[in-house]
């Protein structure tokens, strides 16, 4: 009887993360940006720092959403690697922060446009 020597597992292609994963996170990170803004102590002593550039940025946070929705379905579809799954859940997540980031920043702008005049300022 001869002994047959030790199949060693073949190695498995590495999957790498879709490039619309990789910009689901970006989108998102980028349009939580103001969520770090306007955290206690990191204004700088300057509280209209949010409606500067930084506050542009919450403007990416739904492309994320979106982006990040269409992302999904095409992993669970398998037409891209199950490997920016978790990309895609984090930029995601952090979309949906931003977008809420967005809609208060927006809800103050409107306040702040519609108090001036009435209290009598210009």
């Amino acid at each position: 009887m001869p002994i047959s020597e030790p199949t060693l597992p073949l190695p498995r292609k590495r999957e790498w993360a879709g490039p619309q994963s990789n910009a689901t996170l970006v989108l998102g990170v980028l349009g939580a940006v103001p969520l770090a803004v306007l955290a206690p102590g990191t204004l700088c002593g300057h509280w209209l720092l949010p409606f500067g550039w930084v506050a542009l940025l919450s403007i990416l946070a739904p492309l994320a959403c979106l982006l990040g929705s269409k992302e999904r379905s095409s992993i669970r579809a398998g037409r891209s690697p199950i490997a920016g799954a978790q990309f895609v859940v984090a930029g995601t997540v952090l979309g949906i922060i931003g977008t809420g980031v967005l809609a208060l920043l927006a809800l103050l702008f409107v306040f702040l446009m519609v108090s001036g005049p009435i209290a009598g300022r210009p």
